[in-house]
């Protein structure tokens, strides 16, 4: 499997050259070699001038022995007059047939070895690709250093580029391109005093630092042939850094900066001018935020969510935010998470047999006064299902009214080949579970998170006004001041004289038309302005009557954007407000929440770097690796179609969003001085050949990577969340993977001023990965290997206090695609809660909504039917009773009708 060869180098020191022939475990696809290889190589022969023909020759007779044929004139007496003066003739050149490559590279004295494929020419001026092997020592720890200084020895003199991600078989084995000029640099001389740039610091401090200046670390360079067919060996560029007097865009996320840098068009219009972007706080404990944020021209605020704050401003005022200190970063609005659509109707028949709400409604129990809020932010083609699945009494309440000076719901946004909507689908799938319960369908925007906050609020009965509710109204007031100086000066025109009568007064006909005009304007603006401000005042009205809600169904999850493990504003109010208890009952709605359709889209665990390298295993080391692979520091992901079938290639047509999510500990330091500690980056890699049969399958592209520093995105008095973002433009069928990279350990020193060693404390980093997909409905986007339990949902399913639901299936299975895990320290809160039924509603063509948003509505539909059964807390038991992960049914008891009309269980 291996050959070893213990030999004398340079420097006295003792090395171990390992060459594997054939694969190992864990290990990657290499193509087959080339029959035969052009090969140079030098040599050292370590002896008196006296013996070096000697050793010369009985050097040359091993090198044939291994199967090399030299091109090397033996009877050239120049080369023997050399060798009488103990000179070194120029490198040996000759070809070696690929199958005796490993007896080359173990003959003594042979210093260097460079393998060309036979009859391949490298270009000039282009570089090529090539491995060079190492030789080996014994410690591994030496060997990481070894291989590490001699990355950066390559880069700094050759220009050789280091491939990322790449199989270094235990760091005996270095991948990358390099000039082809550049190869005989590393034949002719010696890479560590080979002339070029100063070695790289990183070199000085290396646990190898001196034994680097005795030992040879490079003992083959074997070249790669430029395949046909395959991608070219290129990454994408580190960014660079903001130019002068740019220095604000750091603060402005990666994706933003095009739009902000873009030329501004004269032709633009006011609404083309001003943006919704969202202003990241330093610290949302923050009360003055708003004395340096308003003034800004242009900039209005929508609302607030913790740390981040929404505003509408044009792109030309960003250059000052970004310049107020108290703004940590700026950034487009979070979108929550996609619904997915399947053209395949779920196995979810005769659900209400399933559930036995059959039987309930038999007896009556049907919902009948209970109000059920459907929270959503689309409910398309709703009032064409009014007595025709749903109740005649449901209502809509759209917040997205409230975002714009119309005071009018912004067009409802739903695919093409639909004309329903997904909380329309919601709600019909409520109204199947509760047919007698009054619905509100509640519209909000999903790229609004703090809409939701508001609404959260209205729902407890909270007496207070939304941000956007005032701003609203403090327009109107603006508005009717205008329309009251209207008024004015058309009763002031009125009072004048008019000019003479005559039909042949010019004058007195064009007094007559303007005040006419006036008049008419007049009009239309107070009838506009009552327009709007009665439909305010009946969006309030609405709002302020969701205090009689009783529950809550809701599938909007956002799972970038704001801190997820039960740690948002959000999540905190909810935990407070939905789960507290009065002497007599519920206070409170309870709330339902889709815990979301993501399975294997979530990797969320303890941040590992075993050997020290700076770069996160998604494994533990005794995790065994899939077949072709060769490290737990790359995440392959796959597509997985809706019938779960997993395929490795991502298909064409798609475009993918990772994002990498932390958070660290703070010991009351300034946010804003000190950063992120770990400072993470996330890298995305293509494989140019999955195949292996052209190049390796450790030849990975770079083709996109995190941009900057870490985005800081909410806070507590104790910790910091930071994110990362990767987006992928996927054109062609292809493998991807993701790498996580940084100097974050298992345990981490919280900063602090002043403390000695036996006082110092240590927290343990955790990261959160989440993958999606958008662009196609046949399937999505998962993480084809180390999926964990411990990403959990995003918020708010991550509170305590709301029920999250996934989707079971007509056999009380659970489905595919639900989600499950808890966030860790959170192991004795099963997600999901319960599993509830979607009835496969058809959106519209061929496709059906199936997901645990339509589950989370049926399952409040369920509660508002078994709510009425039986007085006080009863009810409450139901939930407590219903053992973590169970399907959602009526109790048999329930059902009794003795049990029912004496009002008690059994």
């Amino acid at each position: 499997m291996a050959l070893a060869l213990l030999s004398r180098l340079s420097g006295g020191i003792l090395a171990l050259f390992l060459f594997c022939s054939g694969p190992l475990a864990a290990q990657s696809v290499q193509p087959r070699p080339p029959k035969e290889y052009d090969v140079k190589l030098s040599y050292d022969i370590d002896a008196p001038a006296v013996q070096y023909p000697i050793r010369f020759t009985r050097l040359i007779q091993r090198l044939k022995d291994a199967g090399l044929q030299l091109e090397l004139d033996e009877t050239d007496p120049d080369v023997f007059k050399a060798l009488e003066g103990g000179l070194r003739i120029a490198p040996l050149t000759g070809r070696l047939s690929s199958n005796r490559m490993e007896h080359l590279l173990l003959v003594p004295s042979v210093r260097t070895v460079i393998l060309i494929p036979r009859g391949f020419k490298p270009p000039e001026k282009e570089p090529v690709l090539a491995e060079v092997l190492l030789n080996r020592v014994t410690n591994t720890s030496l060997q990481r250093g070894l291989a590490e200084q001699t990355g950066q020895l390559l880069t700094a003199k050759t220009g050789f580029v280091q491939k990322v991600g790449y199989d270094s078989r235990q760091y005996t084995r270095i991948l990358g391109t390099i000039p082809a000029k550049e190869l005989d640099k590393l034949l002719l001389g010696d890479i560590r005093t080979q002339p070029g740039d100063r070695v790289p610091p990183a070199a000085a401090t290396s646990p190898l630092s001196g034994a680097i200046r005795s030992i040879q670390p490079i003992k083959a360079v074997r070249v790669f042939d430029l395949p046909d067919g395959v991608p070219e060996s290129k990454d994408e560029r580190e960014p660079a850094p903001p130019r002068p007097g740019e220095e604000w865009l750091e603060k402005v996320s990666p994706e933003l900066r095009p739009v902000v840098l873009r030329p501004a068009v004269a032709a633009e219009d006011k609404e083309s001018r001003v943006m919704r972007f969202e202003v990241v706080l330093a610290d949302a404990n923050d009360r003055g935020w708003r004395t340096t944020l308003t003034p800004v021209p242009g900039v209005t605020v929508e609302g607030q969510l913790g740390s981040v704050v929404s505003i509408l401003a044009p792109r030309s005022a960003l250059r000052e935010i970004a310049g107020i200190p108290s703004v940590a970063n700026i950034r487009n609005p979070r979108m929550a998470e996609s619904v997915i659509r399947s053209n395949q109707k779920p196995e979810t028949a005769d659900v209400l047999a399933t559930s036995g709400l059959d039987k309930l409604h038999a007896l009556g129990y049907r919902g009948r006064g209970v109000r059920i809020a459907i929270i959503d932010s689309s409910f398309a083609g709703w009032q064409a299902y009014l007595g025709k699945g749903l109740p005649q009494s449901a209502t809509l309440i759209d917040l997205t009214s409230l975002r714009n000076t119309r005071i009018e719901p912004e067009p409802d946004q739903v695919p093409k080949d639909s004309g329903l909507g997904h909380g329309t689908a919601a709600a019909l799938s409520a109204a199947m579970a509760a047919p007698e319960a009054q619905l509100v369908l509640i519209r909000i925007d999903p790229t609004s998170a703090f809409m939701l906050m508001d609404l959260a609020r209205y729902l407890d009965g909270e007496g207070s006004r939304s941000t956007l509710m005032n701003l609203r109204y403090d327009e109107l007031l603006e508005e009717s001041r205008a329309v009251e100086s209207l008024a004015q000066k058309y009763g002031e025109d009125r009072k004048r004289p008019l000019a003479s009568f005559d039909d042949f007064d010019i004058e007195g006909a064009r007094a007559r038309k303007a005040l006419e005009e006036a008049g008419a304007k007049l009009a239309a603006a107070e009838r506009a302005f009552r327009q709007k401000l009665n439909r305010l005042i009946q969006l309030e009205l609405d709002l302020q009557g969701l205090k009689n809600v009783r529950t809550v169904a809701c599938s909007m999850t956002w799972n970038e954007g704001h801190p997820i493990g039960d740690s948002s504003v959000l999540d905190r109010w909810l935990d407070e407000k939905v789960s507290s208890w009065n002497g007599v009952g519920r206070r409170h709605p309870v709330w339902f929440h889709g815990i979301g359709d993501i399975r294997d889209q979530v990797w969320g665990g303890l941040y590992r770097d075993a050997d020290g390298n700076g770069v996160m295993e998604f494994g533990s080391p005794e995790t065994e690796l899939p077949a072709g692979r060769w490290t737990s520091e790359l995440c392959f992901l796959a597509w997985r179609s809706m019938n779960n079938q997993s395929i490795p290639d991502l298909p064409a047509g798609i475009r993918v969003r990772a994002v990498l999510q932390w958070t660290e500990v703070r010991d009351g330091q300034t946010l804003p001085a000190i950063g992120s500690q770990a400072n993470l980056r996330l890298l995305a890699l293509r494989q140019r050949d999955p195949s292996g049969q052209r190049v390796g399958t450790d030849d990975l592209n770079v083709v996109a990577r995190s941009q900057g520093p870490a985005l800081f995105i909410g806070s507590s008095p104790r910790t910091a969340t930071f994110e990362q973002a990767v987006e992928i433009v996927v054109d062609s069928p292809g493998r991807f993977a993701l790498r996580i990279e940084g100097q974050g350990n298992s345990t981490m020193r919280v900063p602090q001023p002043v403390s000695i060693p036996a006082s110092e404390r240590y927290w343990e980093l955790r990261t959160r990965l989440f993958v999606q997909g958008v662009g196609r409905e046949d399937g999505r986007v998962v993480l084809g290997e180390f999926a964990t339990t411990e990403g959990g949902p995003g918020m708010p399913a991550d509170a305590f206090g709301v029920e999250t639901v996934g989707l079971a299936t007509a056999s009380a299975g659970k489905t595919n695609r639900t989600l499950y895990g808890s966030y860790p320290g959170q192991g004795l809160r099963v997600r999901p809660t319960f599993l509830s039924f979607g009835d496969g509603i058809r959106s519209g063509g061929a496709s059906y909504y199936a997901d645990t948003g339509i589950a989370a509505a049926f399952a409040a539909g369920t509660w508002a039917s078994v709510l009425r059964v039986l007085p006080d807390n009863s009810p409450e038991r139901l939930l407590q009773t219903i053992p973590g992960g169970a399907v959602f049914q009526v109790p048999p008891q329930w059902i009794d009708s003795n049990a029912l009309h004496s009002g008690r269980l059994r």
